[in-house]
């Protein structure tokens, strides 16, 4: 992971000390936001001890509590499987009566949209991307993924929809060549995936971001008219035009993405 610290000197009101900021700025590790902590605990004259310093759950700190440097080298050159397997234990515990909290699951979550991105982790992401797409060991992480996309935002938060949408994008623009596969996932449970995604792209108005990312999602699984037309049943196919259609219209006014990937999204499958 690639921080920033940077150190202001107060005024007015802060006039008597400094203001430390701990800034992200390329990377992922689950164990940053120890360290963050750390580090603003120690500006503030803190102790050490890790029940005064604000850190993340136990659960959190396994990774940081490992021999640091050897875990961190272990997870670079294990291509982030490791960290992948650790985001799965935190997400889907064998333990069924453990379950993550917020905090937890927010982490996890967000940790794994930065894995899975190719801006973000090169071609660590696909390789990921397709670990997380076909491989039998973590079918239980991606359904408890996944299974945000279908459910009803009245059930969760936008903020979680949101983080499952843009885990899902990454995976179906990095694993394209996946027909099959991506395929399954739209289709299964009669087409749940498929409809919530319409059902996105139709409520662009609503919340432009997760059309957007909706979008994203159907362009590059359908990536040709002849997929489309083969895995789109017909009751679905008018619909989707006439969403896309506006989304288009909609993303002119006020969201260049929406606009961009609507846009090329009908344009693939016309």
């Amino acid at each position: 992971v690639e921080f920033r610290i940077r150190l202001y000197r107060g005024k007015a009101e802060y006039n008597h000390g400094i203001i430390v900021e701990v800034q992200r700025r390329a990377g992922f590790d689950l164990s940053y936001m120890n360290d963050a902590n750390a580090i603003l605990d120690a500006a503030e004259g803190k102790s050490d001890n890790m029940e005064c310093s604000g850190g993340l759950p136990s659960t959190l700190m396994y990774h940081q509590e490992t021999k640091a440097e050897e875990d961190i080298d272990f997870v670079e050159h294990s291509g982030g499987f490791a960290s992948l397997q650790l985001i799965s234990d935190i997400l889907c515990p064998k333990n069924k009566e453990a379950v993550a909290t917020v905090e937890e699951h927010c982490l996890a979550m967000t940790s794994l949209a930065s894995l899975t991105s190719l801006d973000r982790m090169g071609p660590t992401a696909v390789q990921l991307s397709n670990e997380l797409l076909t491989s039998e060991v973590h079918t239980d992480l991606r359904h408890s993924v996944f299974s945000h996309v279908s459910q009803d935002p009245k059930q969760m938060s936008w903020g979680r929809l949101i983080q499952s949408l843009e885990i899902l994008a990454n995976v179906a623009s990095n694993c394209s060549h996946s027909h099959s596969q991506l395929a399954d996932l739209l289709c299964q449970d009669e087409y749940v995936l498929l409809k919530k995604l319409i059902a996105n792209v139709e409520n662009a108005l609503i919340n432009p971001h997760v059309c957007d990312l909706s979008c994203r999602i159907l362009r590059n699984i359908c990536v040709t008219q002849e997929i489309f037309e083969k895995l789109i049943p017909q009751e679905y196919k008018e619909r989707l035009f006439s969403s896309l259609a506006h989304a288009v219209c909609y993303g002119k006014e006020c969201h260049v993405d929406l606009q961009k990937h609507s846009q090329c999204c009908l344009d693939q499958l016309l």
